[in-house]
Parts: structure tokens; C-alpha cells; sequence
């Protein structure tokens, strides 16, 4: 073995001198001396080497490597490190260094080669033993680490380096308790280590015991203030006990002593969302997701926080790389679907929620979803189903209960409709939309034939809000129908107020008028509705009944004929017409006519009851007796007259 270089007179001095100061933190100053005996170590020999010569010369080179390694020229010294082992293969410091000089680089395979090339020359070289254990951890293979930190705490048992990162490596492959041990050891060896403490919060957290491990991060900061696991983990302890105004302050500190650690941000972001500061979350949100990209739970949480910023097609987008991610964490594809929903990508959308629902069948919300997406694509029937299913889930849900009414009003069921309302109605707390609700509730009894829980739901609607017109219609409606036919025309005639020019409204009223016989003003309103809409039939209808019975009988055929023409074989446009050619003495067109409508409907007693009129005016009184018979027996309120 070839003696230091220190006996090779003023070079070796220079090594000695070099060594010194980089043991007292002094690298820069040792630099130029470690180059000065590089430069006086003899070149290469062409032929064998000179082993005493080669063995000082690879001292100096490797020291070389150390002092510009502490300067952080890293490059730099990998060199130094490999020149060294080339002129002494039996150097495993210098294999040592290079392992971590690779493993700096990202390079771990490598670096872990050179460790165990190092602990076969030195195997009892506890940086060597350590290098390596911390190395195959930072490469996941977690079991052989384990066993080269146990080894290595048989050298050093108190080392707290040691037992900080074998404590780490416990948590990682789930022994917690294990973990908790040794970092509690580490505290018993010193009480004033902040490294055992924050160990310690870190075991505790994965337990799940937040308290103790927000006590342990406090006590790690008390020792060192800007440690920045301490904050970060303090944060996220706080974070996880729900205790968000508190945990906020260390988790923005920690972004700004960790600016490119992403979990940082993502818990930042998740902390802002979760306090309602939406808008500011995302942005940090986004940054941790620049960092890690890809990172499921991530994009989870950024595009749950679109969403509530309103944002769904940005949301959808980031919910879409986090499906592709993760296909089956059930969050994620239920929050994608859901995105899809707000976004409008209705057809998308429900396979997603579908495959979301098959994981989480108990999920009110994504039936809610899928019923939504149904309903807009107007397939009520599945819509119907799914509002069911959500509603099974959470029956104190008003909402749930009155898209329920609506789907089943929808698919023809007002009766259950109505009840589904009423269930509503009882859940909902007393504001502003609960005037909505009865509105529906009023329609579904009108539809039901509940005249008198509509009547009631209606009114009642428009006490809480008197501006609806919609509701004033439907109150109108349903009076008419109920036979209340002057309040009927009260409430159309608010809703007028509300909506002058509102056609429906118009053509409501003209047909209430024109039932009371009160013919002018019906022709004004339905004249004023086949104006506006020349090809509404049923105003056409109207409007030409109204004139014929105001004896305008040439101008009421006109309309009753247009009618006819827009709507062709209506069965109760042609018995009008029949009705005004009788009027006009015209009957074998007037009896053509009838016999038409009779054949379209013949269950239809107005049409046999008109035609009795008018065979009856025709003077052709048996066959007349037959149609009032015949119209008697489908309505027995149609009595012949006298």
C-alpha cells in the first residue's frame, strides 16, 4: 500500500492543509491548494504504474472532489472522485463520493452500484452502509434499506441521522408504530433534537393521530422556526383536524420555504377551498399540479374548485387528465361526471356518472347528476328513475323532491306528482323559491283534477310573489275549468297587466270570452292573436266561432277554413264549420261536413250534438232525435233542448 501523500514532502502538506479546512467548513480555501498538489502529482506512466505515487495522487484528487463537491460544482467533482479510484481502485472513499454525486444527479441505479462496489472493499464503512440504505430508498426498495439501516445502527446505534431516516423508511413501508418507536427514541437520546420531533409528527400523522402530531411539529418549530417539514407538516396536521383558519398561516409559509415542493401548494389550495376562498385556491392549486403533473388527487381538488368557481369546462378538463390517471378512484370520476353535467356535455356525461355509480350507488348527488343530464336530453323516463334512486337516498332533500314532481309530471303522473311536491314543501325552508314550488304544486293538482289544491297552491304562490304572470295563467286556467269564470278573467286580466303583449294570455282570455258569450271583446283579443300569429290554428279556430256567432258568418267560415287548412281533420274545427254552413241554410255541405267530423271521432258528443242542431233546423227531426241520443249517451250532461 502506497503511503500518503503527506510523505511526499510539500504536495502532501498541501493535502493535509486541504483536508483541514474543508473539515472547518473552509472549501473555497482549500481549493486552491488541493489544485496545487494535483498539479504536482506526477503525469500517467506509459508503463506500470508507480503505486506509491498513484496512491498519494488519488488522495489528492479526492479531496479535491470533497471541496468541490461542498461548493456545489458537483460535475466538478465526480471527475476528481473518478480520477481518484483510477489511481487507487481500492479507494472506497472515492467510491462512496461518486455514489452520491450520482444519486444527486437522479442517477440512483448507479450510485448504488458504486455503494456496493465500495462496501465490498470497506464492509464495515458505516457511510458506505448508510449512502446505500438512504439510496435504495430514495429507489423504493424499501425491505433491503431497512436491512442496511439495521446493519448500520449496529455500527452507529445512536447516530440521529441514522435513526431519522430509518424511522422515515419505516413510515414508508406502513410500519407506523414502528416508526413512532424510533423517533420517540431519538427524542429519549435528545430531547432538543428538532429532527426527532418532526420525525415523530410525521409517524403520528400517518397513524392518524393529528392532535399529538400537530404537538410534536409545534414542539420541533419551538427548536428551529423556518424548519420546513415542521410547518408544512404542522399545516397539514391542522389541515386534517378541520382546524382550517389555524392551519392556513403555516401552510402559506410553507410554500414560500418549499417554492417548488408541490404538495405544498396542493395543500395550501385544498386548505383555501376548503374556508371558501376558492378563487385564490386555484392558482396554487394549478402550481402544484405544474410541479407533479398528472397527480390524481390533485386535479381532484382543482376541479372540484372550478366547479364551485363556475367554471365547469375548465373543471371537466382537469377532472379528464385525473380520470386518465386514476380510471378507478371513485372522486375523481364522480366529480368528472358531475363536470360534464355543469358543462353541458350531456351526453358525455352520463356514461361517466353511470361508471361512477356502479362504485358508489349510494351517491344521492350523482343520481341528481345523471337525472339532470337525462331530463335535458328529454329522455324523462330514465330521468324519472334516477330522481327516484336520489331521492330514496336523501328524502329530506326538497330539491331532490321537486325534480322528482317535475319528471313525474313529465312522464304523466301528476297525482304523484303532486305528493312529491307536497313532500317538498314540508322540507323546504321558508324563502323566496318556496313560491316556485307551489306554482308546480298547482299545476300538477290542475293536471291531477285536484281543482281545489290548485286553486289553493296558486293563490297561495302569488301571495308570496303577486308578479308571476305564469302563475296568473294558470290560475285562470283552472277557475275556467272549475266553472269560477269571473275570477277567472280577474286573474287573466292581471296577468295582461303584467304582460301586455303576452299572446297566451290573449288567446286564454278570447276563449274564456267567447264562452261567456261576450263576443266583441273575444274578437278583439283572438284577432289580436291571429295577427301576431297567422298560423296558430286554434286562434284561427276560435277567432272564426266568435265572428259566426257575432253574425259574421262569411268572415267566421273564412277563419274556421284557414283553421281547418293549417290543422287538417280536426274534428272540432270541421263541426264548427258544419255548424256556420247550417246557419247559412248551406246543409248538404254543412251535413258533408259533420259526417266528416263523425268519422274522425265518433265518440265525440259535440260533434253529434251539433249535427242534431242543425238537422233539426234542416227540418229532418228523426235523424235529429238519433244524434241527440247518440250525443246523451257519450255526455249525459247533453240534453236535447226543449
Amino acid at each position: 500500500m502506497a503511503p500518503p501523500l503527506e510523505a511526499q514532502g510539500g504536495a502532501g502538506e498541501l493535502v493535509s492543509r486541504g483536508r483541514a479546512l474543508i473539515e472547518e467548513g473552509k472549501a473555497a480555501e482549500a481549493l486552491p491548494l488541493l489544485q496545487q498538489a494535483v498539479k504536482a502529482c506526477p503525469r500517467p506512466f506509459d508503463s506500470a504504474p508507480d503505486k506509491q505515487a498513484s496512491g498519494g495522487c488519488a488522495e489528492a484528487h479526492y479531496q479535491l472532489g470533497r471541496a468541490l463537491h461542498r461548493l456545489e460544482r458537483v460535475e466538478e467533482a465526480l471527475s476528481e472522485y473518478r480520477r481518484a479510484f483510477e489511481l487507487d481502485p481500492n479507494h472506497a472513499g472515492a467510491l462512496n463520493n461518486i455514489g452520491v454525486a450520482l444519486a444527486q444527479r437522479g442517477e440512483l441505479e448507479p450510485a448504488i452500484e458504486n455503494f456496493r462496489r465500495g462496501l465490498e472493499l470497506k464492509p464495515d464503512d458505516a457511510d458506505l452502509v448508510v449512502n446505500l440504505a438512504f439510496t435504495l430508498g430514495e429507489a423504493e426498495q424499501f425491505q433491503e434499506a431497512l436491512q442496511l439501516y439495521q446493519r448500520a445502527l449496529g455500527l452507529r446505534p445512536d447516530d440521529p441521522n441514522l435513526l431519522y431516516n430509518f424511522g422515515l423508511t419505516l413510515g414508508r413501508v406502513g410500519r407506523y408504530a414502528d416508526a413512532r418507536a424510533t423517533f420517540e427514541h431519538m427524542a429519549a437520546l435528545n430531547p432538543d433534537d428538532p429532527d426527532a420531533h418532526v420525525g415523530l409528527g410525521l409517524s403520528l400523522s400517518l397513524m392518524q393521530e393529528f392532535v399529538p402530531a400537530a404537538a410534536a411539529f409545534e414542539r420541533a418549530l419551538e427548536l428551529r422556526p423556518d424548519d420546513p417539514r415542521a410547518v408544512l407538516g404542522l399545516g397539514e396536521a391542522l389541515a386534517n383536524l378541520e382546524r382550517w383558519e389555524e392551519a392556513l398561516p403555516f401552510l402559506r409559509q410553507g410554500i414560500e420555504l418549499e417554492p417548488g415542493d408541490a404538495e405544498a401548494f396542493y395543500n395550501l389550495g385544498t386548505g383555501l377551498a376548503a374556508t371558501g376562498r376558492t378563487e385564490e385556491a386555484i392558482p396554487h392549486l394549478r402550481r402544484a399540479d405544474e410541479l407533479a403533473p398528472g397527480d390524481p388527487a390533485t386535479l381532484n381538488n382543482l376541479g372540484r374548485a372550478l366547479l364551485e368557481a363556475e367554471r365547469p369546462a375548465e373543471a371537466a378538463e382537469a377532472l379528464r387528465r385525473g380520470v386518465a390517471a386514476a380510471p378507478e378512484d371513485r372522486s375523481v370520476l364522480s366529480n368528472f361526471g358531475v363536470a360534464l353535467w355543469a358543462a353541458g356535455n350531456y351526453d358525455e356525461a352520463i356514461p361517466v356518472l353511470q361508471r361512477a355509480l356502479e362504485r358508489v350507488p349510494q351517491d344521492a348527488g350523482l343520481w341528481d347528476a345523471l337525472g339532470r343530464c337525462y331530463w335535458m336530453r328529454e329522455r324523462f323516463a330514465e330521468a324519472l328513475e334516477a330522481y327516484r334512486r336520489a331521492v330514496a337516498l336523501e328524502p329530506e332533500n326538497y330539491e331532490l323532491q321537486q325534480r322528482l314532481g317535475a319528471a313525474l309530471t313529465m312522464n304523466h303522473q301528476p297525482a304523484e306528482a303532486a305528493e312529491a311536491y307536497r313532500r317538498a314543501l314540508e322540507k323546504q325552508p321558508e324563502d323566496a323559491r318556496r313560491g316556485e314550488l307551489l306554482f308546480h304544486l298547482g299545476l300538477a293538482c290542475a293536471q291531477a283534477g285536484e281543482a281545489d289544491c290548485a286553486v289553493g297552491a296558486l293563490r297561495r304562490s302569488l301571495e308570496i310573489d303577486p308578479r308571476q304572470p305564469e302563475a296568473l295563467r294558470a290560475l285562470g286556467q283552472t277557475l275556467t275549468r272549475s266553472g269560477s269564470y269571473d275570477e277567472a278573467l280577474a286573474a287573466y286580466g292581471q296577468a295582461l297587466e303584467l304582460e301586455p303583449e303576452n299572446l297566451e294570455t290573449q288567446f286564454a282570455l278570447g276563449q274564456l270570452l267567447l264562452s261567456r258569450a261576450q263576443l266583441r271583446p273575444a274578437i278583439e283579443f283572438l284577432t289580436r292573436v291571429v295577427e301576431a300569429q297567422p298560423d296558430y290554428a286554434p286562434a284561427q279556430r276560435s277567432l272564426g266561432v266568435a265572428l259566426a256567432l257575432n253574425n259574421d258568418v262569411d268572415a267566421g267560415l273564412e277563419r274556421l277554413r284557414r283553421a281547418d287548412t293549417l290543422q287538417p281533420n280536426d274534428p272540432e274545427t270541421l263541426t264548427h264549420i258544419g255548424t256556420a254552413l247550417s246557419l247559412k241554410e248551406d246543409y248538404d255541405a254543412a251535413f258533408s261536413t259533420f259526417y266528416r267530423a263523425v268519422e274522425l271521432d265518433p265518440d265525440r258528443a259535440e260533434t253529434h250534438f251539433n249535427l242534431a242542431l242543425a238537422l233539426r233546423r234542416a227540418g229532418r227531426e228523426a235523424e235529429a232525435r238519433r244524434e241527440f241520443a247518440e250525443a246523451e249517451r257519450l255526455n249525459p250532461k247533453m240534453k236535447p233542448p226543449e
